[in-house]
């Protein structure tokens, strides 16, 4: 009855559902059920393929840790013991904690198989004044050293800082540094030396004498990413070979403030030198020559060899005793020149075969000469063609 009334008076009724209104919000999430039953492990899966054979390691017996001991000399002492406690023999890897060690008048001497592995040549150094042996360090066979400085402080005919008659003793991110020989001062020095060295940097200072950042004699080696400078001697030599066959491969050398200078120096001998991206300068002195090649023969590529302020300053020299009469070669290619005498000197049996060089100085030739210059593609600092004799 009150609906009908209701409806008369809102004038109609509608017997359909109304519009649906908006959704309302989510309700929260339930709880979550239990965890299911554990599935049955799966069958086991086939083998894979075997992997590439890795490369061969260095088998050590056992490694030695030495560290400081007190004084320095009482560290070198500690690093003399652990070598010589090393059985006869076997493969022993001596690692050198930072610290200076001091082995006084006497050389630590390697033992064969041994690798001597400082903490970085800026941390672990050894030294001595060895007056009369022959260095600081004498290598052995088979024996590496690494990542440690050497030096010889001199005072005595003889300084070196490293040395060796081994052809099979090697080493590599090493600073060497030898000083005060009245006689030779040498921070390298092999004898028969055979192998490839690294990321060495050399310096040999002394106020008289022979001195040489490096110094091998009848070697076959290579010597690469490396620096070596002499200073300051008489005779003074970044690099001084004798015989053998040398490669150098960005290597920096130079040689100043001696009476003679050569940055590079090959002498005695059938040898052959090879020069690519080599940096070798001299200055001072009487003499100053970038590259000297006696006798044997030579290559040079990609280089810049410089000899300045001297009496006498050459790029490159080659030079043959009075009774050699074997002919010689010397081939430079896309090179620098640098001499305020000569660019180049070539002597009289010496065929020299230019290309694509600057020549900063003039050619020039021994009288009398059995050999020729070819020159293909030289021109002078101001980039003006040039021609040889």
């Amino acid at each position: 009855m009150f609906r009908a009334v209701l409806c008369v008076f809102l004038a109609g009724c509608s017997s359909q559902p109304g519009p649906q209104g908006p959704e309302g919000a989510a309700g929260q999430p339930g709880a979550q059920g239990p965890a299911g039953d554990k599935g049955e492990k799966g069958d086991k899966g086939d083998k894979g393929d075997t992997g590439l054979e890795g490369p061969p390691g260095v088998m050590y017996v056992r490694t030695k840790v030495v560290g400081p001991a007190g004084t320095a000399l009482e560290s070198g002492n500690a690093l003399r013991n652990a070598i010589a406690g090393i059985p006869d023999g076997q493969a022993w890897r001596i690692k050198v904690e930072p610290g200076l060690y001091d082995l006084g008048a006497s050389p630590l001497l390697l033992k064969p198989n041994i690798h001597l592995e400082g903490s970085g040549r800026r941390f672990t150094t050894l030294r001595s004044s060895s007056v009369t042996a022959v260095g600081t360090v004498v290598g052995a066979s088979g024996a590496v050293m690494s990542s440690l400085s050497v030096e010889n402080t001199g005072g005595g005919a003889l300084s070196m800082a490293v040395y060796s008659e081994n052809t099979d003793f090697g080493f590599h991110d090493i600073d060497a540094k030898a000083s005060n020989g009245t006689e030779r001062t040498y921070a390298v020095f092999l004898h028969g030396g055979k192998g490839s060295f690294e990321n060495v940097r050399a310096l040999a200072s002394a106020p008289s004498g022979n001195v040489a950042g490096f110094r091998c004699v009848s070697c076959a080696v290579t010597l690469r990413d490396s620096s070596f400078e002499g200073r300051s001697g008489s005779d003074n030599h970044g690099i001084s070979l004798a015989g053998g066959s040398v490669e150098l491969n960005d290597v920096s050398a130079s040689a100043i403030d001696g009476t003679r200078n050569w940055g590079i120096a090959s002498r005695d001998g059938n040898h052959q030198v090879s020069l690519v991206d080599v940096q070798a300068s001299a200055s001072g002195g009487e003499l100053a020559i970038g590259l000297l090649v006696s006798g044997g023969n030579g290559s040079v590529r990609n280089s810049r060899l410089q000899g300045s302020n001297a009496a006498s300053s050459q790029g490159i020299s080659t030079f043959v005793t009075a009774s050699d009469t074997t002919s010689h070669s010397l081939t430079v290619e896309n090179s620098i020149l640098i001499g305020q005498f000569a660019s180049i000197w070539r002597a009289r049996t010496f065929d020299v075969r230019i290309g694509h060089t600057r020549l900063d100085g003039r050619a020039l030739q021994e009288e009398n000469s059995t050999g020729r210059y070819v020159c293909l593609g030289t021109y002078d600092a101001d980039f003006g063609a040039t021609s040889c004799p």
